[in-house]
Parts: structure tokens; C-alpha cells; sequence
């Protein structure tokens, strides 16, 4: 049986929670040990905590290394939002204590992203020291290639719009030509073909991992999304 939700809360850490990110992020003690500047031993301790605490197993064990179950999947989920949301705080915190404001994040439905959201971020040019971002949430990989592209040439402003959702880009992009976004390239080539964007004559080096398709190790794959696979896998030969 579950503990409740006040004692979880007296008996959880965030730093126990912190544990959890490296460890799915390496599948490996030793290296999210490391990462959070623990020893193993102390590494092994916070987990078998957390696992004490929440009265479950989080994570199986094996010689290749350490993987989450399902319900280890669940609390990792929770654990990136709560250290994301402590990121945020301390932004906040930091833009009250330099007096150029916090952070708003706005959720909004598609219909209402043209004729409402977006004509309510615009800022009057007489505002702006420099072009204002669109930038990927920073817990996106994406993100990573905006920032550091960005130290390097353009220094990013305090206030930097984030946004995962292309269409909401592309409509911000038009209504506020003071605007700069970083696309893929396939992307950024529709979208100046069809007057929709256009593209800056920067080269940007991407510091972004290479992607693939995850499956569940040890599960065989139904018919639709073997398929699909095998498709994904026939472009992307035909490509190179």
C-alpha cells in the first residue's frame, strides 16, 4: 500500500529526487554518483531511501546495469517537472530581486494561439535592445544547440519566449518581424519557400545528440509499429 501524500512529502528529498535523473539518464550508480558528487555506496543509499519512502522498487538491477520500471518511469516524470519547477523558482526569485520581473508560462488551446496569444506577447520596438528569441523549453535537447550557439555570436535576452509548438513559432514569427528562432533546417527551408519565415545567413553548429526510435528491450513489436519501423529505417538508408 501506497504511503499518503503527507508522508511522502515529510520523508522525500529533493536531492534524493535529483539522484533519480542521472540515474536514468546513465542507467548506471557509479555515473550517477559521480554526476551528483556522492560516493556509490552513499548513491545506493538515497535510492534504497526513496524506495523505502514511497514503499516500492523503483528500478531493476542487473549486470548491464540499473533500469526504471514502470513505476520508476513515473517518479522520474515527476522528479525532471519538480527540478525543473525549482529552476524556475530560483529565476523568478532572481528576476524580483533585479527588478526586470518573473516568469509567466501560459498554456492555450490551438484555436486560440492566432487570435489571442499571440498578439499578446508583441512589445513595442522602442522596447527592445536587441531581436527577441523564441527559444525550446529547457528541458528539451533542442534547447541545448539555442544556448550555446547563442553565447558564442548572440547573447540571448533575459526574457526569451520558450515554446515547443511549431505552430505557435511560425505565428509568432509573423505576427513580430523583431523576431529570431532556431529551426531545424528542413523546417526553416518550408517555411521561407512559402513566405512564411526567412532565413539568416548564420552558420550555427549543432551541439545536439543524434536521435534513433526507442523500444522496449526483450518485447516484440506488433505488426503497425514494425512496419512503421522498417519505413523509418528504408528512408533514412534511401537518404544517405
Amino acid at each position: 500500500m501506497l504511503p499518503n501524500a503527507d508522508s511522502i512529502a515529510a520523508r522525500l528529498r529533493l536531492k534524493q529526487l535529483r539522484l533519480l535523473i542521472p540515474l536514468d539518464d546513465h542507467g548506471s550508480l557509479h555515473r550517477a554518483a559521480d554526476e551528483m558528487a556522492l560516493t556509490q555506496p552513499g548513491a545506493t543509499k538515497a535510492l534504497r531511501e526513496i524506495e523505502a519512502t514511497l514503499g516500492v522498487t523503483l528500478f531493476t538491477r542487473s549486470a548491464q546495469g540499473i533500469q526504471p520500471n514502470e513505476l520508476g518511469r513515473c517518479v522520474i516524470r515527476y522528479a525532471r517537472l519538480i527540478h525543473m519547477d525549482v529552476a524556475h523558482l530560483r529565476e523568478e526569485m532572481a528576476g524580483i530581486l533585479q527588478g526586470t520581473g518573473g516568469r509567466l508560462a501560459i498554456g492555450a488551446i490551438t484555436g486560440a494561439v492566432s487570435g489571442v496569444l499571440v498578439d499578446a506577447p508583441r512589445m513595442e520596438l522602442a522596447e527592445l535592445a536587441s531581436s527577441r528569441w523564441i527559444v525550446y523549453p529547457s528541458i528539451m535537447p533542442s534547447a541545448a544547440s539555442t544556448s550555446g550557439s547563442s553565447r558564442k555570436r548572440l547573447p540571448l535576452p533575459l526574457h526569451p519566449v520558450e515554446t515547443a509548438s511549431t505552430i505557435t513559432t511560425v505565428l509568432l514569427l509573423q505576427s513580430d518581424p523583431t523576431l529570431v528562432a532556431m529551426m531545424p533546417l528542413d523546417m526553416a527551408t518550408f517555411l521561407a519557400g512559402h513566405g512564411l519565415a526567412k532565413r539568416l545567413a548564420i552558420a550555427v553548429r549543432s551541439r545536439t545528440e543524434p536521435y534513433g526510435v526507442v523500444t522496449r528491450k526483450g518485447v516484440a513489436l506488433p505488426a503497425p509499429a514494425r512496419l512503421a519501423l522498417e519505413e523509418l529505417t528504408r528512408q533514412k538508408t534511401a537518404d544517405r
